[in-house]
Formats: structure tokens, sequence, C-alpha cells
């Protein structure tokens, strides 16, 4: 019985799928035999992006763009340590020491690629989908710190399936009102109490009322 269009499809994305996986981990074998590259590799593949004949990959060019802004707010920031690299096969690699970096540069990837993953060990851990970093533990995209807390944990030995999910920070949420909206009472708010003193001809009116009377009383 011959194949359907959807079956075909999707042992298609099932092959490439285990293509790309087979390569990423590959890519780690060869990193771990090489003593003294960064730890912290990981193996970024974009669609649209592949194959040494390229003179500058896109994602290099993406990564030119950010560190000139990233340095600019952050005057002691390590390119050295924290860059992105080309190897002989096309394959782009993440050497990333600091992990909050990281993610701000794959998070402006992501903005701007029209898709891809990131591999750490040959296991995928991110995807690009319509500009937002996608946590694949979740299907969901990374809150914010949530790709930094990942990688930590990764480069310090911890199991990807071991590995905790950051949660959103609420702490905006919770923040005190500011000054602007603190609570005032206006002039009009308290109703007014009747003036008590009396006019200049309402106490000569009354002057005049208890001489009369004084007088009636006489008589």
């Amino acid at each position: 019985m011959p194949e359907t269009e959807e079956q075909r499809k999707a042992r298609e994305k099932m092959e490439r799928e285990a293509a790309e996986q087979t390569r990423a981990t590959e890519l780690a074998q060869q990193k771990q035999a090489k003593p003294g590259e960064e730890e912290s590799t990981r193996v970024l593949e974009l669609d649209d992006d592949k194959g040494p004949e390229q003179e500058e990959s896109f994602a290099l060019k993406i990564y030119k763009e950010w560190l000139k802004k990233y340095k600019e707010n952050n005057p002691d920031f390590k390119e050295n340590e924290n860059k992105i690299v080309r190897d002989p096969d096309g394959t782009n690699l993440l050497c990333f020491k600091d992990p909050l970096a990281e993610e701000d540069f794959v998070r402006q990837l992501a903005k701007n690629a029209p898709g891809g993953k990131i591999f750490d060990k040959g296991i995928p851990i991110a995807s690009f989908d319509n500009g937002e970093l996608i946590d694949l533990r979740t299907k969901k995209p990374f809150p914010e710190g949530g790709y930094a807390h990942l990688v930590s944990q990764l480069d310090s030995g911890v199991a990807y399936d071991k590995t905790t999910i950051k949660s959103p920070d609420v702490s905006a949420m919770m923040s005190p009102p500011s000054p602007s909206h603190s609570m005032t009472v206006s002039k009009t708010s308290l109703p007014e109490i009747p003036s008590t003193k009396l006019s200049e001809k309402e106490k000569e009116s009354d002057l005049t009322q208890n001489e009369s009377d004084q007088v009636k009383l006489t008589n």
C-alpha cells in the first residue's frame, strides 16, 4: 500500500530530525576529544544557513550587530569568552561562558532567524519559532532568565532531563504603587460646616431686641 502524503511528510520530518540529532552528537563527541575547548559550547542550527561555502553565516552577522550594542551597555563584557564560531563544516558553535549574555544573544537571533534549534551534547534544548525562543521541555517561550537558568545547569553537569524550569518572574506585578497613585483627600470631599458667626446687622438686631425686653420688664 503506497504511503499517503501525510505519511511521507511525517517520515521526512523524522529522518531530518534524526540526521540533525546524529550530527549534533558527532559534534559533541568531537568537542569532548579536543581539550581546552569551552565546556559551554553548544551547536546552533539555523534554517537556510548551512555549508562551509558561505563567506559569513547569518548567525555571525547577527552576532556582530548584537555585540556592538551589548558592549555599549556592558563595557566589561569579555568578547573572547562569549562568541560564536563557525567550524570548517559550516556548523555554528555557541561558545559562551556568560549564560545571561548567551540568552540575550539567542533571543536577538530568534527575532531575526527564519527558524532553527540549539543543541547541547546532542540534545535539542531550544528552538526559534515566530520570533520566540522556545523551551523544548515545555513547548512554550522561555521566561526572562529561563534560558540562562537552563544552560547554567547544563554547564555545571546537570543532566538535561534533571534540569529545573524557571518560573516567570511575578515581582513586577507586585511592585508598590508609585507616588503619583497615592491616595489624597480633596478639599471638597468633606461637607462644609455652616459658619456660626453673626453678621453686624444680626448683632444689632439681637441687641435691640434685648433692650426692648429689658424695658418691658421694668414697666
